[in-house]
């Protein structure tokens, strides 16, 4: 099959608390080598997924959040990974969110932004503030957002070569 193939995807709704994400962390990294992407590529989409997927429970006001991972072209070498996470959020951590990912955006050099944010966050009392620029420096990832009034919808997404088919 070539990039033509049905997309691979899991989605799940549910209501999680931070130890239930590194299950699903696992749970993910089995689907991302299923889709017979490298050990390193299937690490690293792993990674962003539990970074999206923390952030989307911590910062949830009623605890649900719904997750959808897809990989479309398995078996190409254009292939693309996406990764969306949605949750109601209050509307101050949206606009933090939304700075974020304006500043990450607007960032000349997502690594020299990564390394700066380190400093900055080994002095914060708060959230580390360094999950979106993780996905974007480590990873590769474009990340944006939208709110549509009740969720905040965050997307990431990147072209790789996706090795061969989904089993």
């Amino acid at each position: 099959m070539g990039a033509e193939s049905t997309p691979a995807f899991v989605e799940v709704v549910f209501r999680p608390n931070l130890a239930v994400v590194s299950i699903v962390r696992r749970f993910i990294l089995q689907f991302y080598e299923r889709a017979n992407l490298s050990g390193e590529t299937s690490a690293m989409l792993a990674l962003a997924t539990h970074e999206l997927l923390d952030n989307a429970v911590l910062y949830s006001v009623d605890g649900e959040t719904k997750l959808r991972v897809q990989v479309l072209g398995a078996g190409s070498e254009d292939g693309e990974v996406t990764i969306d996470t949605w949750n109601r959020t209050d509307p101050e951590n949206h606009s933090v969110v939304e700075n974020a990912i304006t500043e990450l955006n607007d960032a000349e050099d997502a690594q020299q932004m990564y390394q700066n944010l380190l400093l900055r966050a080994s002095r914060r009392t708060g959230g580390s503030g360094l999950g979106l620029v993780r996905i974007k420096a480590e990873v590769g990832m474009e990340v944006t957002s939208e709110h549509d009034g009740e969720f905040l919808h965050i997307h990431a997404q990147a072209k790789l070569p996706l090795g061969g088919e989904m089993e």
